[in-house]
């Protein structure tokens, strides 16, 4: 039986599973509350210039440093910026405004609190009220490149504007980090003051692991099957089944059930048409490019010229380790550093790609070499008090 035919026959049954709620070996289900966050969290707006409304959430310390830059947090494909407060333990933002950072979560276009296109009305499982609210009858399609032309330009301005600053650190996790790096490609960085890419795959090296190797023959089948309904599924099943695409995108060793139940239920997103394809091309070719081929992100790293942290994990098989660090070799920057987690260099077990921020010990081990990288970085030498 060939691969698709396979996924034919095995989808309707994880459908079936995700509207029984039937869980598996009598654990019984579980409830995954979501974190709320403190209503010193404000969200903010921005409306990019194609039309898209970007969501924007504001963690504010109580007494902001004045002499720092504020931290934009970008998720990753997939994902909304949930992903960055899965728990009380695995919350971010909180962690590095108590740290006195100027924290800003944001959700690109189709995640989060940000408008979506209408077809998610149809699709999504378990659309909330607040969503139709923002739901787009045009525009229904995007990729990466829409976030680095539109989205990003919207998210950085909104946080200069509102904090007063002329520039902001960004740190973003797998394309939260690559559309930085188009960004910086296409605009320059005179508005970005330092940047961390945390498992962000700009290069996939040749041959790939077999899992990434196979995903482009299942291109028809991802086109028709939803993201969402994949995590509602995974959460139904409190994660019994593991499929090559969990191995991806985390090391269950080091990612506690509870943590992925809340992805699954809070952090997943659907993936537009054009976005899938153009992932495809990437776990084809091993280079980052537009989706109509007339520009090489990858190839055009070398751009990058302002301090930049890339971080990556042992067992990523996403962001895989040899080619972050080959990016490393690439950029222009003097102040570069690249972080590999993992036993050999000391850590409590081989990282994962998504375990970089959600992993059991990523809060004691990733959080602070994250949080002490920016602090010696973000200083703002004068300038005006943030608002």
């Amino acid at each position: 039986m060939d691969q698709n035919a396979f996924l034919n026959k095995l989808l309707p049954c994880i459908l079936l599973l995700t509207l029984s709620g039937c869980p598996f070996k009598d654990r019984g289900t579980i409830h995954i509350p979501l974190l709320a966050r403190g209503k010193d969290v404000k969200t903010y707006f921005a409306e990019t210039n194609d039309g898209w409304e970007i969501a924007i959430h504001r963690f504010k310390p109580e007494g902001p440093d004045s002499g720092r830059v504020p931290v934009i947090l970008c998720h990753g494909l997939g994902y909304n910026g949930r992903f960055w407060s899965l728990d009380a333990e695995h919350d971010f933002p909180s962690y590095l405004r108590d740290a006195g950072y100027d924290t800003w979560v944001v959700d690109l276009r189709g995640a989060g609190e940000s408008a979506k296109p209408v077809w998610d009305f149809v699709r999504l499982p378990d659309v909330r009220p607040r969503e139709v609210a923002k739901m787009k009858l045009g525009n229904l399609d995007w990729c990466a490149d829409e976030h680095i032309q539109y989205d990003v330009p919207a998210a950085v301005d909104l946080v200069r504007k509102e904090t007063g600053r002329d520039k902001v650190a960004w740190v973003g996790h797998s394309l939260g980090g690559m559309i930085m790096f188009g960004y910086l490609e296409k605009f320059g960085d005179e508005k970005i003051q330092c940047f961390a890419a945390i498992g962000s795959p700009m290069i996939i090296p040749r041959p790939p692991n077999n899992i990434l190797r196979d995903i482009p023959g299942f291109q028809g089948v991802m086109k028709m099957v939803n993201n969402r309904w994949q995590a509602i599924a995974g959460a139904a099943t409190l994660s019994q089944f593991k499929s090559p695409i969990d191995t991806l995108f985390y090391n269950k060793d080091n990612v506690a059930l509870p943590v992925i139940m809340a992805l699954y239920l809070h952090a997943t997103e659907d993936l537009p048409p054009k976005m899938i394809a153009q992932t495809l091309v990437l776990a084809k070719t091993g280079e980052f490019t537009s989706m109509d081929g007339s520009f090489n992100y990858t190839a055009e790293v070398g751009k990058t010229k302002i301090p930049i942290l890339l971080i990556a994990g042992k067992v990523d098989n996403m962001g895989d380790c040899e080619g972050v660090r080959e990016v490393y070799h690439r950029v222009s920057s003097k102040d570069k550093t690249f972080r590999l987690f993992g036993l050999a260099n000391g850590d409590s077990i081989d990282y994962g790609h998504d375990d970089l921020i959600i992993g059991r010990r990523a809060p004691k081990e990733v959080f602070p070499f994250i949080r002490n990288w920016l602090d010696k970085r973000t200083t703002i030498a004068s300038g005006s008090p943030p608002k």
